[in-house]
């Protein structure tokens, strides 16, 4: 009795789950999609294996769309009509002849790698439904110059724009609490980014490549710049590092070849190995008080550093960590205790300056009494 009512009620509510659909768009494509109770997904026709056949739908599918694409609001099957509500991961992936994509407001969610390698995709609409940009989306989008990011999204996934080399400019809206893994990596025309006040940690490589980044600003509730966030940034001129920022990874601004001027917050506690190597423009350097460790090679090569001036309570810096900088002519040192390690490009013969009575416990140590 309970499965006959159970039926009776699946007919009813018009629920089919689990059927593979075709149909023609508004613009005259045929999109692939998959029932599953009252919604459809719009899929990538590889995997629709029920077309009223055991047919394995092989990439081709796809991959012979060109041109502007209009992915309905609405679906129908029989007698009943199904609201699109997501695509699914990779269903346009490799259509590398789309030039554009309009998608009703009520999607609700997209795939990763949902129009990945879609190498001539121009223009894109992004409905408000949306809180999350999948992993690799858009991913070597090679085309897209600009995007409006819809002010409802909280998260931008792994590699999300990565090889984007076309996006040139990206507004990333308040609500965003993180940008992960390698986000932006190789967007080598991203000229400006503004990280808003909601973000709070900035992921390994996020801007990792972004050659042409000019414009930089951080938002005040980044605590975390990872590993490789900037590397490789050499159009990067000036940084400031907000004081809401506790550490600076490995290699975050490795090879910033024309940073000149950084600004570092009142509460890092420690600077990543790595983490300015090979800076040749930047000048001078004033390590906060809060910072407790500098790593290894921290500031190798910085070949233009002339002053610099270490914090009150550093304990420790890293082998290496200014070698190379032949430049340093003046170092000042406002602990009472000399920090412990670290190494000089040997010949400088810098000005160093010290707290008052402690000249002979900075001679006593290395490399205090040797530079």
């Amino acid at each position: 009795m309970k499965k006959i009512l159970f039926f009776i009620a699946l007919i009813i509510s018009g629920g089919v789950y689990g059927q593979n659909i075709s149909a023609v768009s508004p613009s005259g494509h045929t999109l692939y999609y998959h029932i599953n109770g009252n919604t459809a997904t719009v899929t990538d026709p590889r995997y629709n294996t029920d077309m009223g056949s055991s047919n394995y739908y092989p990439w081709d599918g796809h991959t012979v769309l060109s041109g502007d694409v209009v992915i309905p609001d609405s679906v129908t099957y029989g007698p009943n009509t199904y609201p699109v509500v997501q695509i699914a991961a990779g269903a346009f992936s490799g259509c590398n002849e789309i030039t554009s994509i309009n998608m009703p407001n009520i999607i609700e969610s997209i795939g990763s790698s949902a129009f990945q390698r879609c190498g001539s995709l121009l223009t894109i609409n992004l409905p408000d439904s949306l809180s999350t940009i999948s992993s690799y989306c858009f991913a070597s989008c090679y085309a897209l110059s600009e995007l409006l990011l819809p002010n409802t999204i909280r998260i931008i996934g792994q590699y999300a724009f990565s090889a984007c080399r076309s996006l040139q400019n990206i507004i990333l809206p308040d609500r965003i609490s993180m940008i992960s893994e390698a986000a932006f990596d190789g967007c080598s025309n991203l000229e400006s980014i503004t990280i808003p006040n909601s973000v709070v940690t900035i992921g390994d490589y996020a801007f990792n490549d972004c050659s042409s980044l000019s414009h930089l600003i951080i938002g005040n509730s980044v605590t975390d710049i990872s590993a490789y966030a900037f590397y490789g940034c050499t159009s990067l001129d000036s940084i400031t590092i907000p004081d809401s920022v506790l550490t600076i990874g490995n290699h975050a601004f490795y090879n910033c070849t024309n940073l000149s001027h950084v600004v570092m917050g009142n509460s890092v506690t420690g600077i990543g190995a790595s983490a300015f190597f090979g800076c040749t423009s930047l000048e001078s350097i004033t390590i906060p008080d809060s910072v407790l460790t500098i790593g290894n090679h921290a500031f190798y090569n910085c070949t233009n550093l002339s002053r610099v001036t270490f914090g009150a309570n550093l304990a420790q810096i890293g082998t290496s960590a200014f070698y190379g900088c032949h430049g340093i002519d003046q170092i000042v040192l406002l602990g009472e205790e000399p920090p412990h390690g670290g190494s000089f490009e040997t010949g400088i013969s810098p000005i160093i300056f010290v707290p008052c009575g402690t000249v002979e416990t900075y001679l006593s140590m290395y490399p205090w009494g040797s530079i």
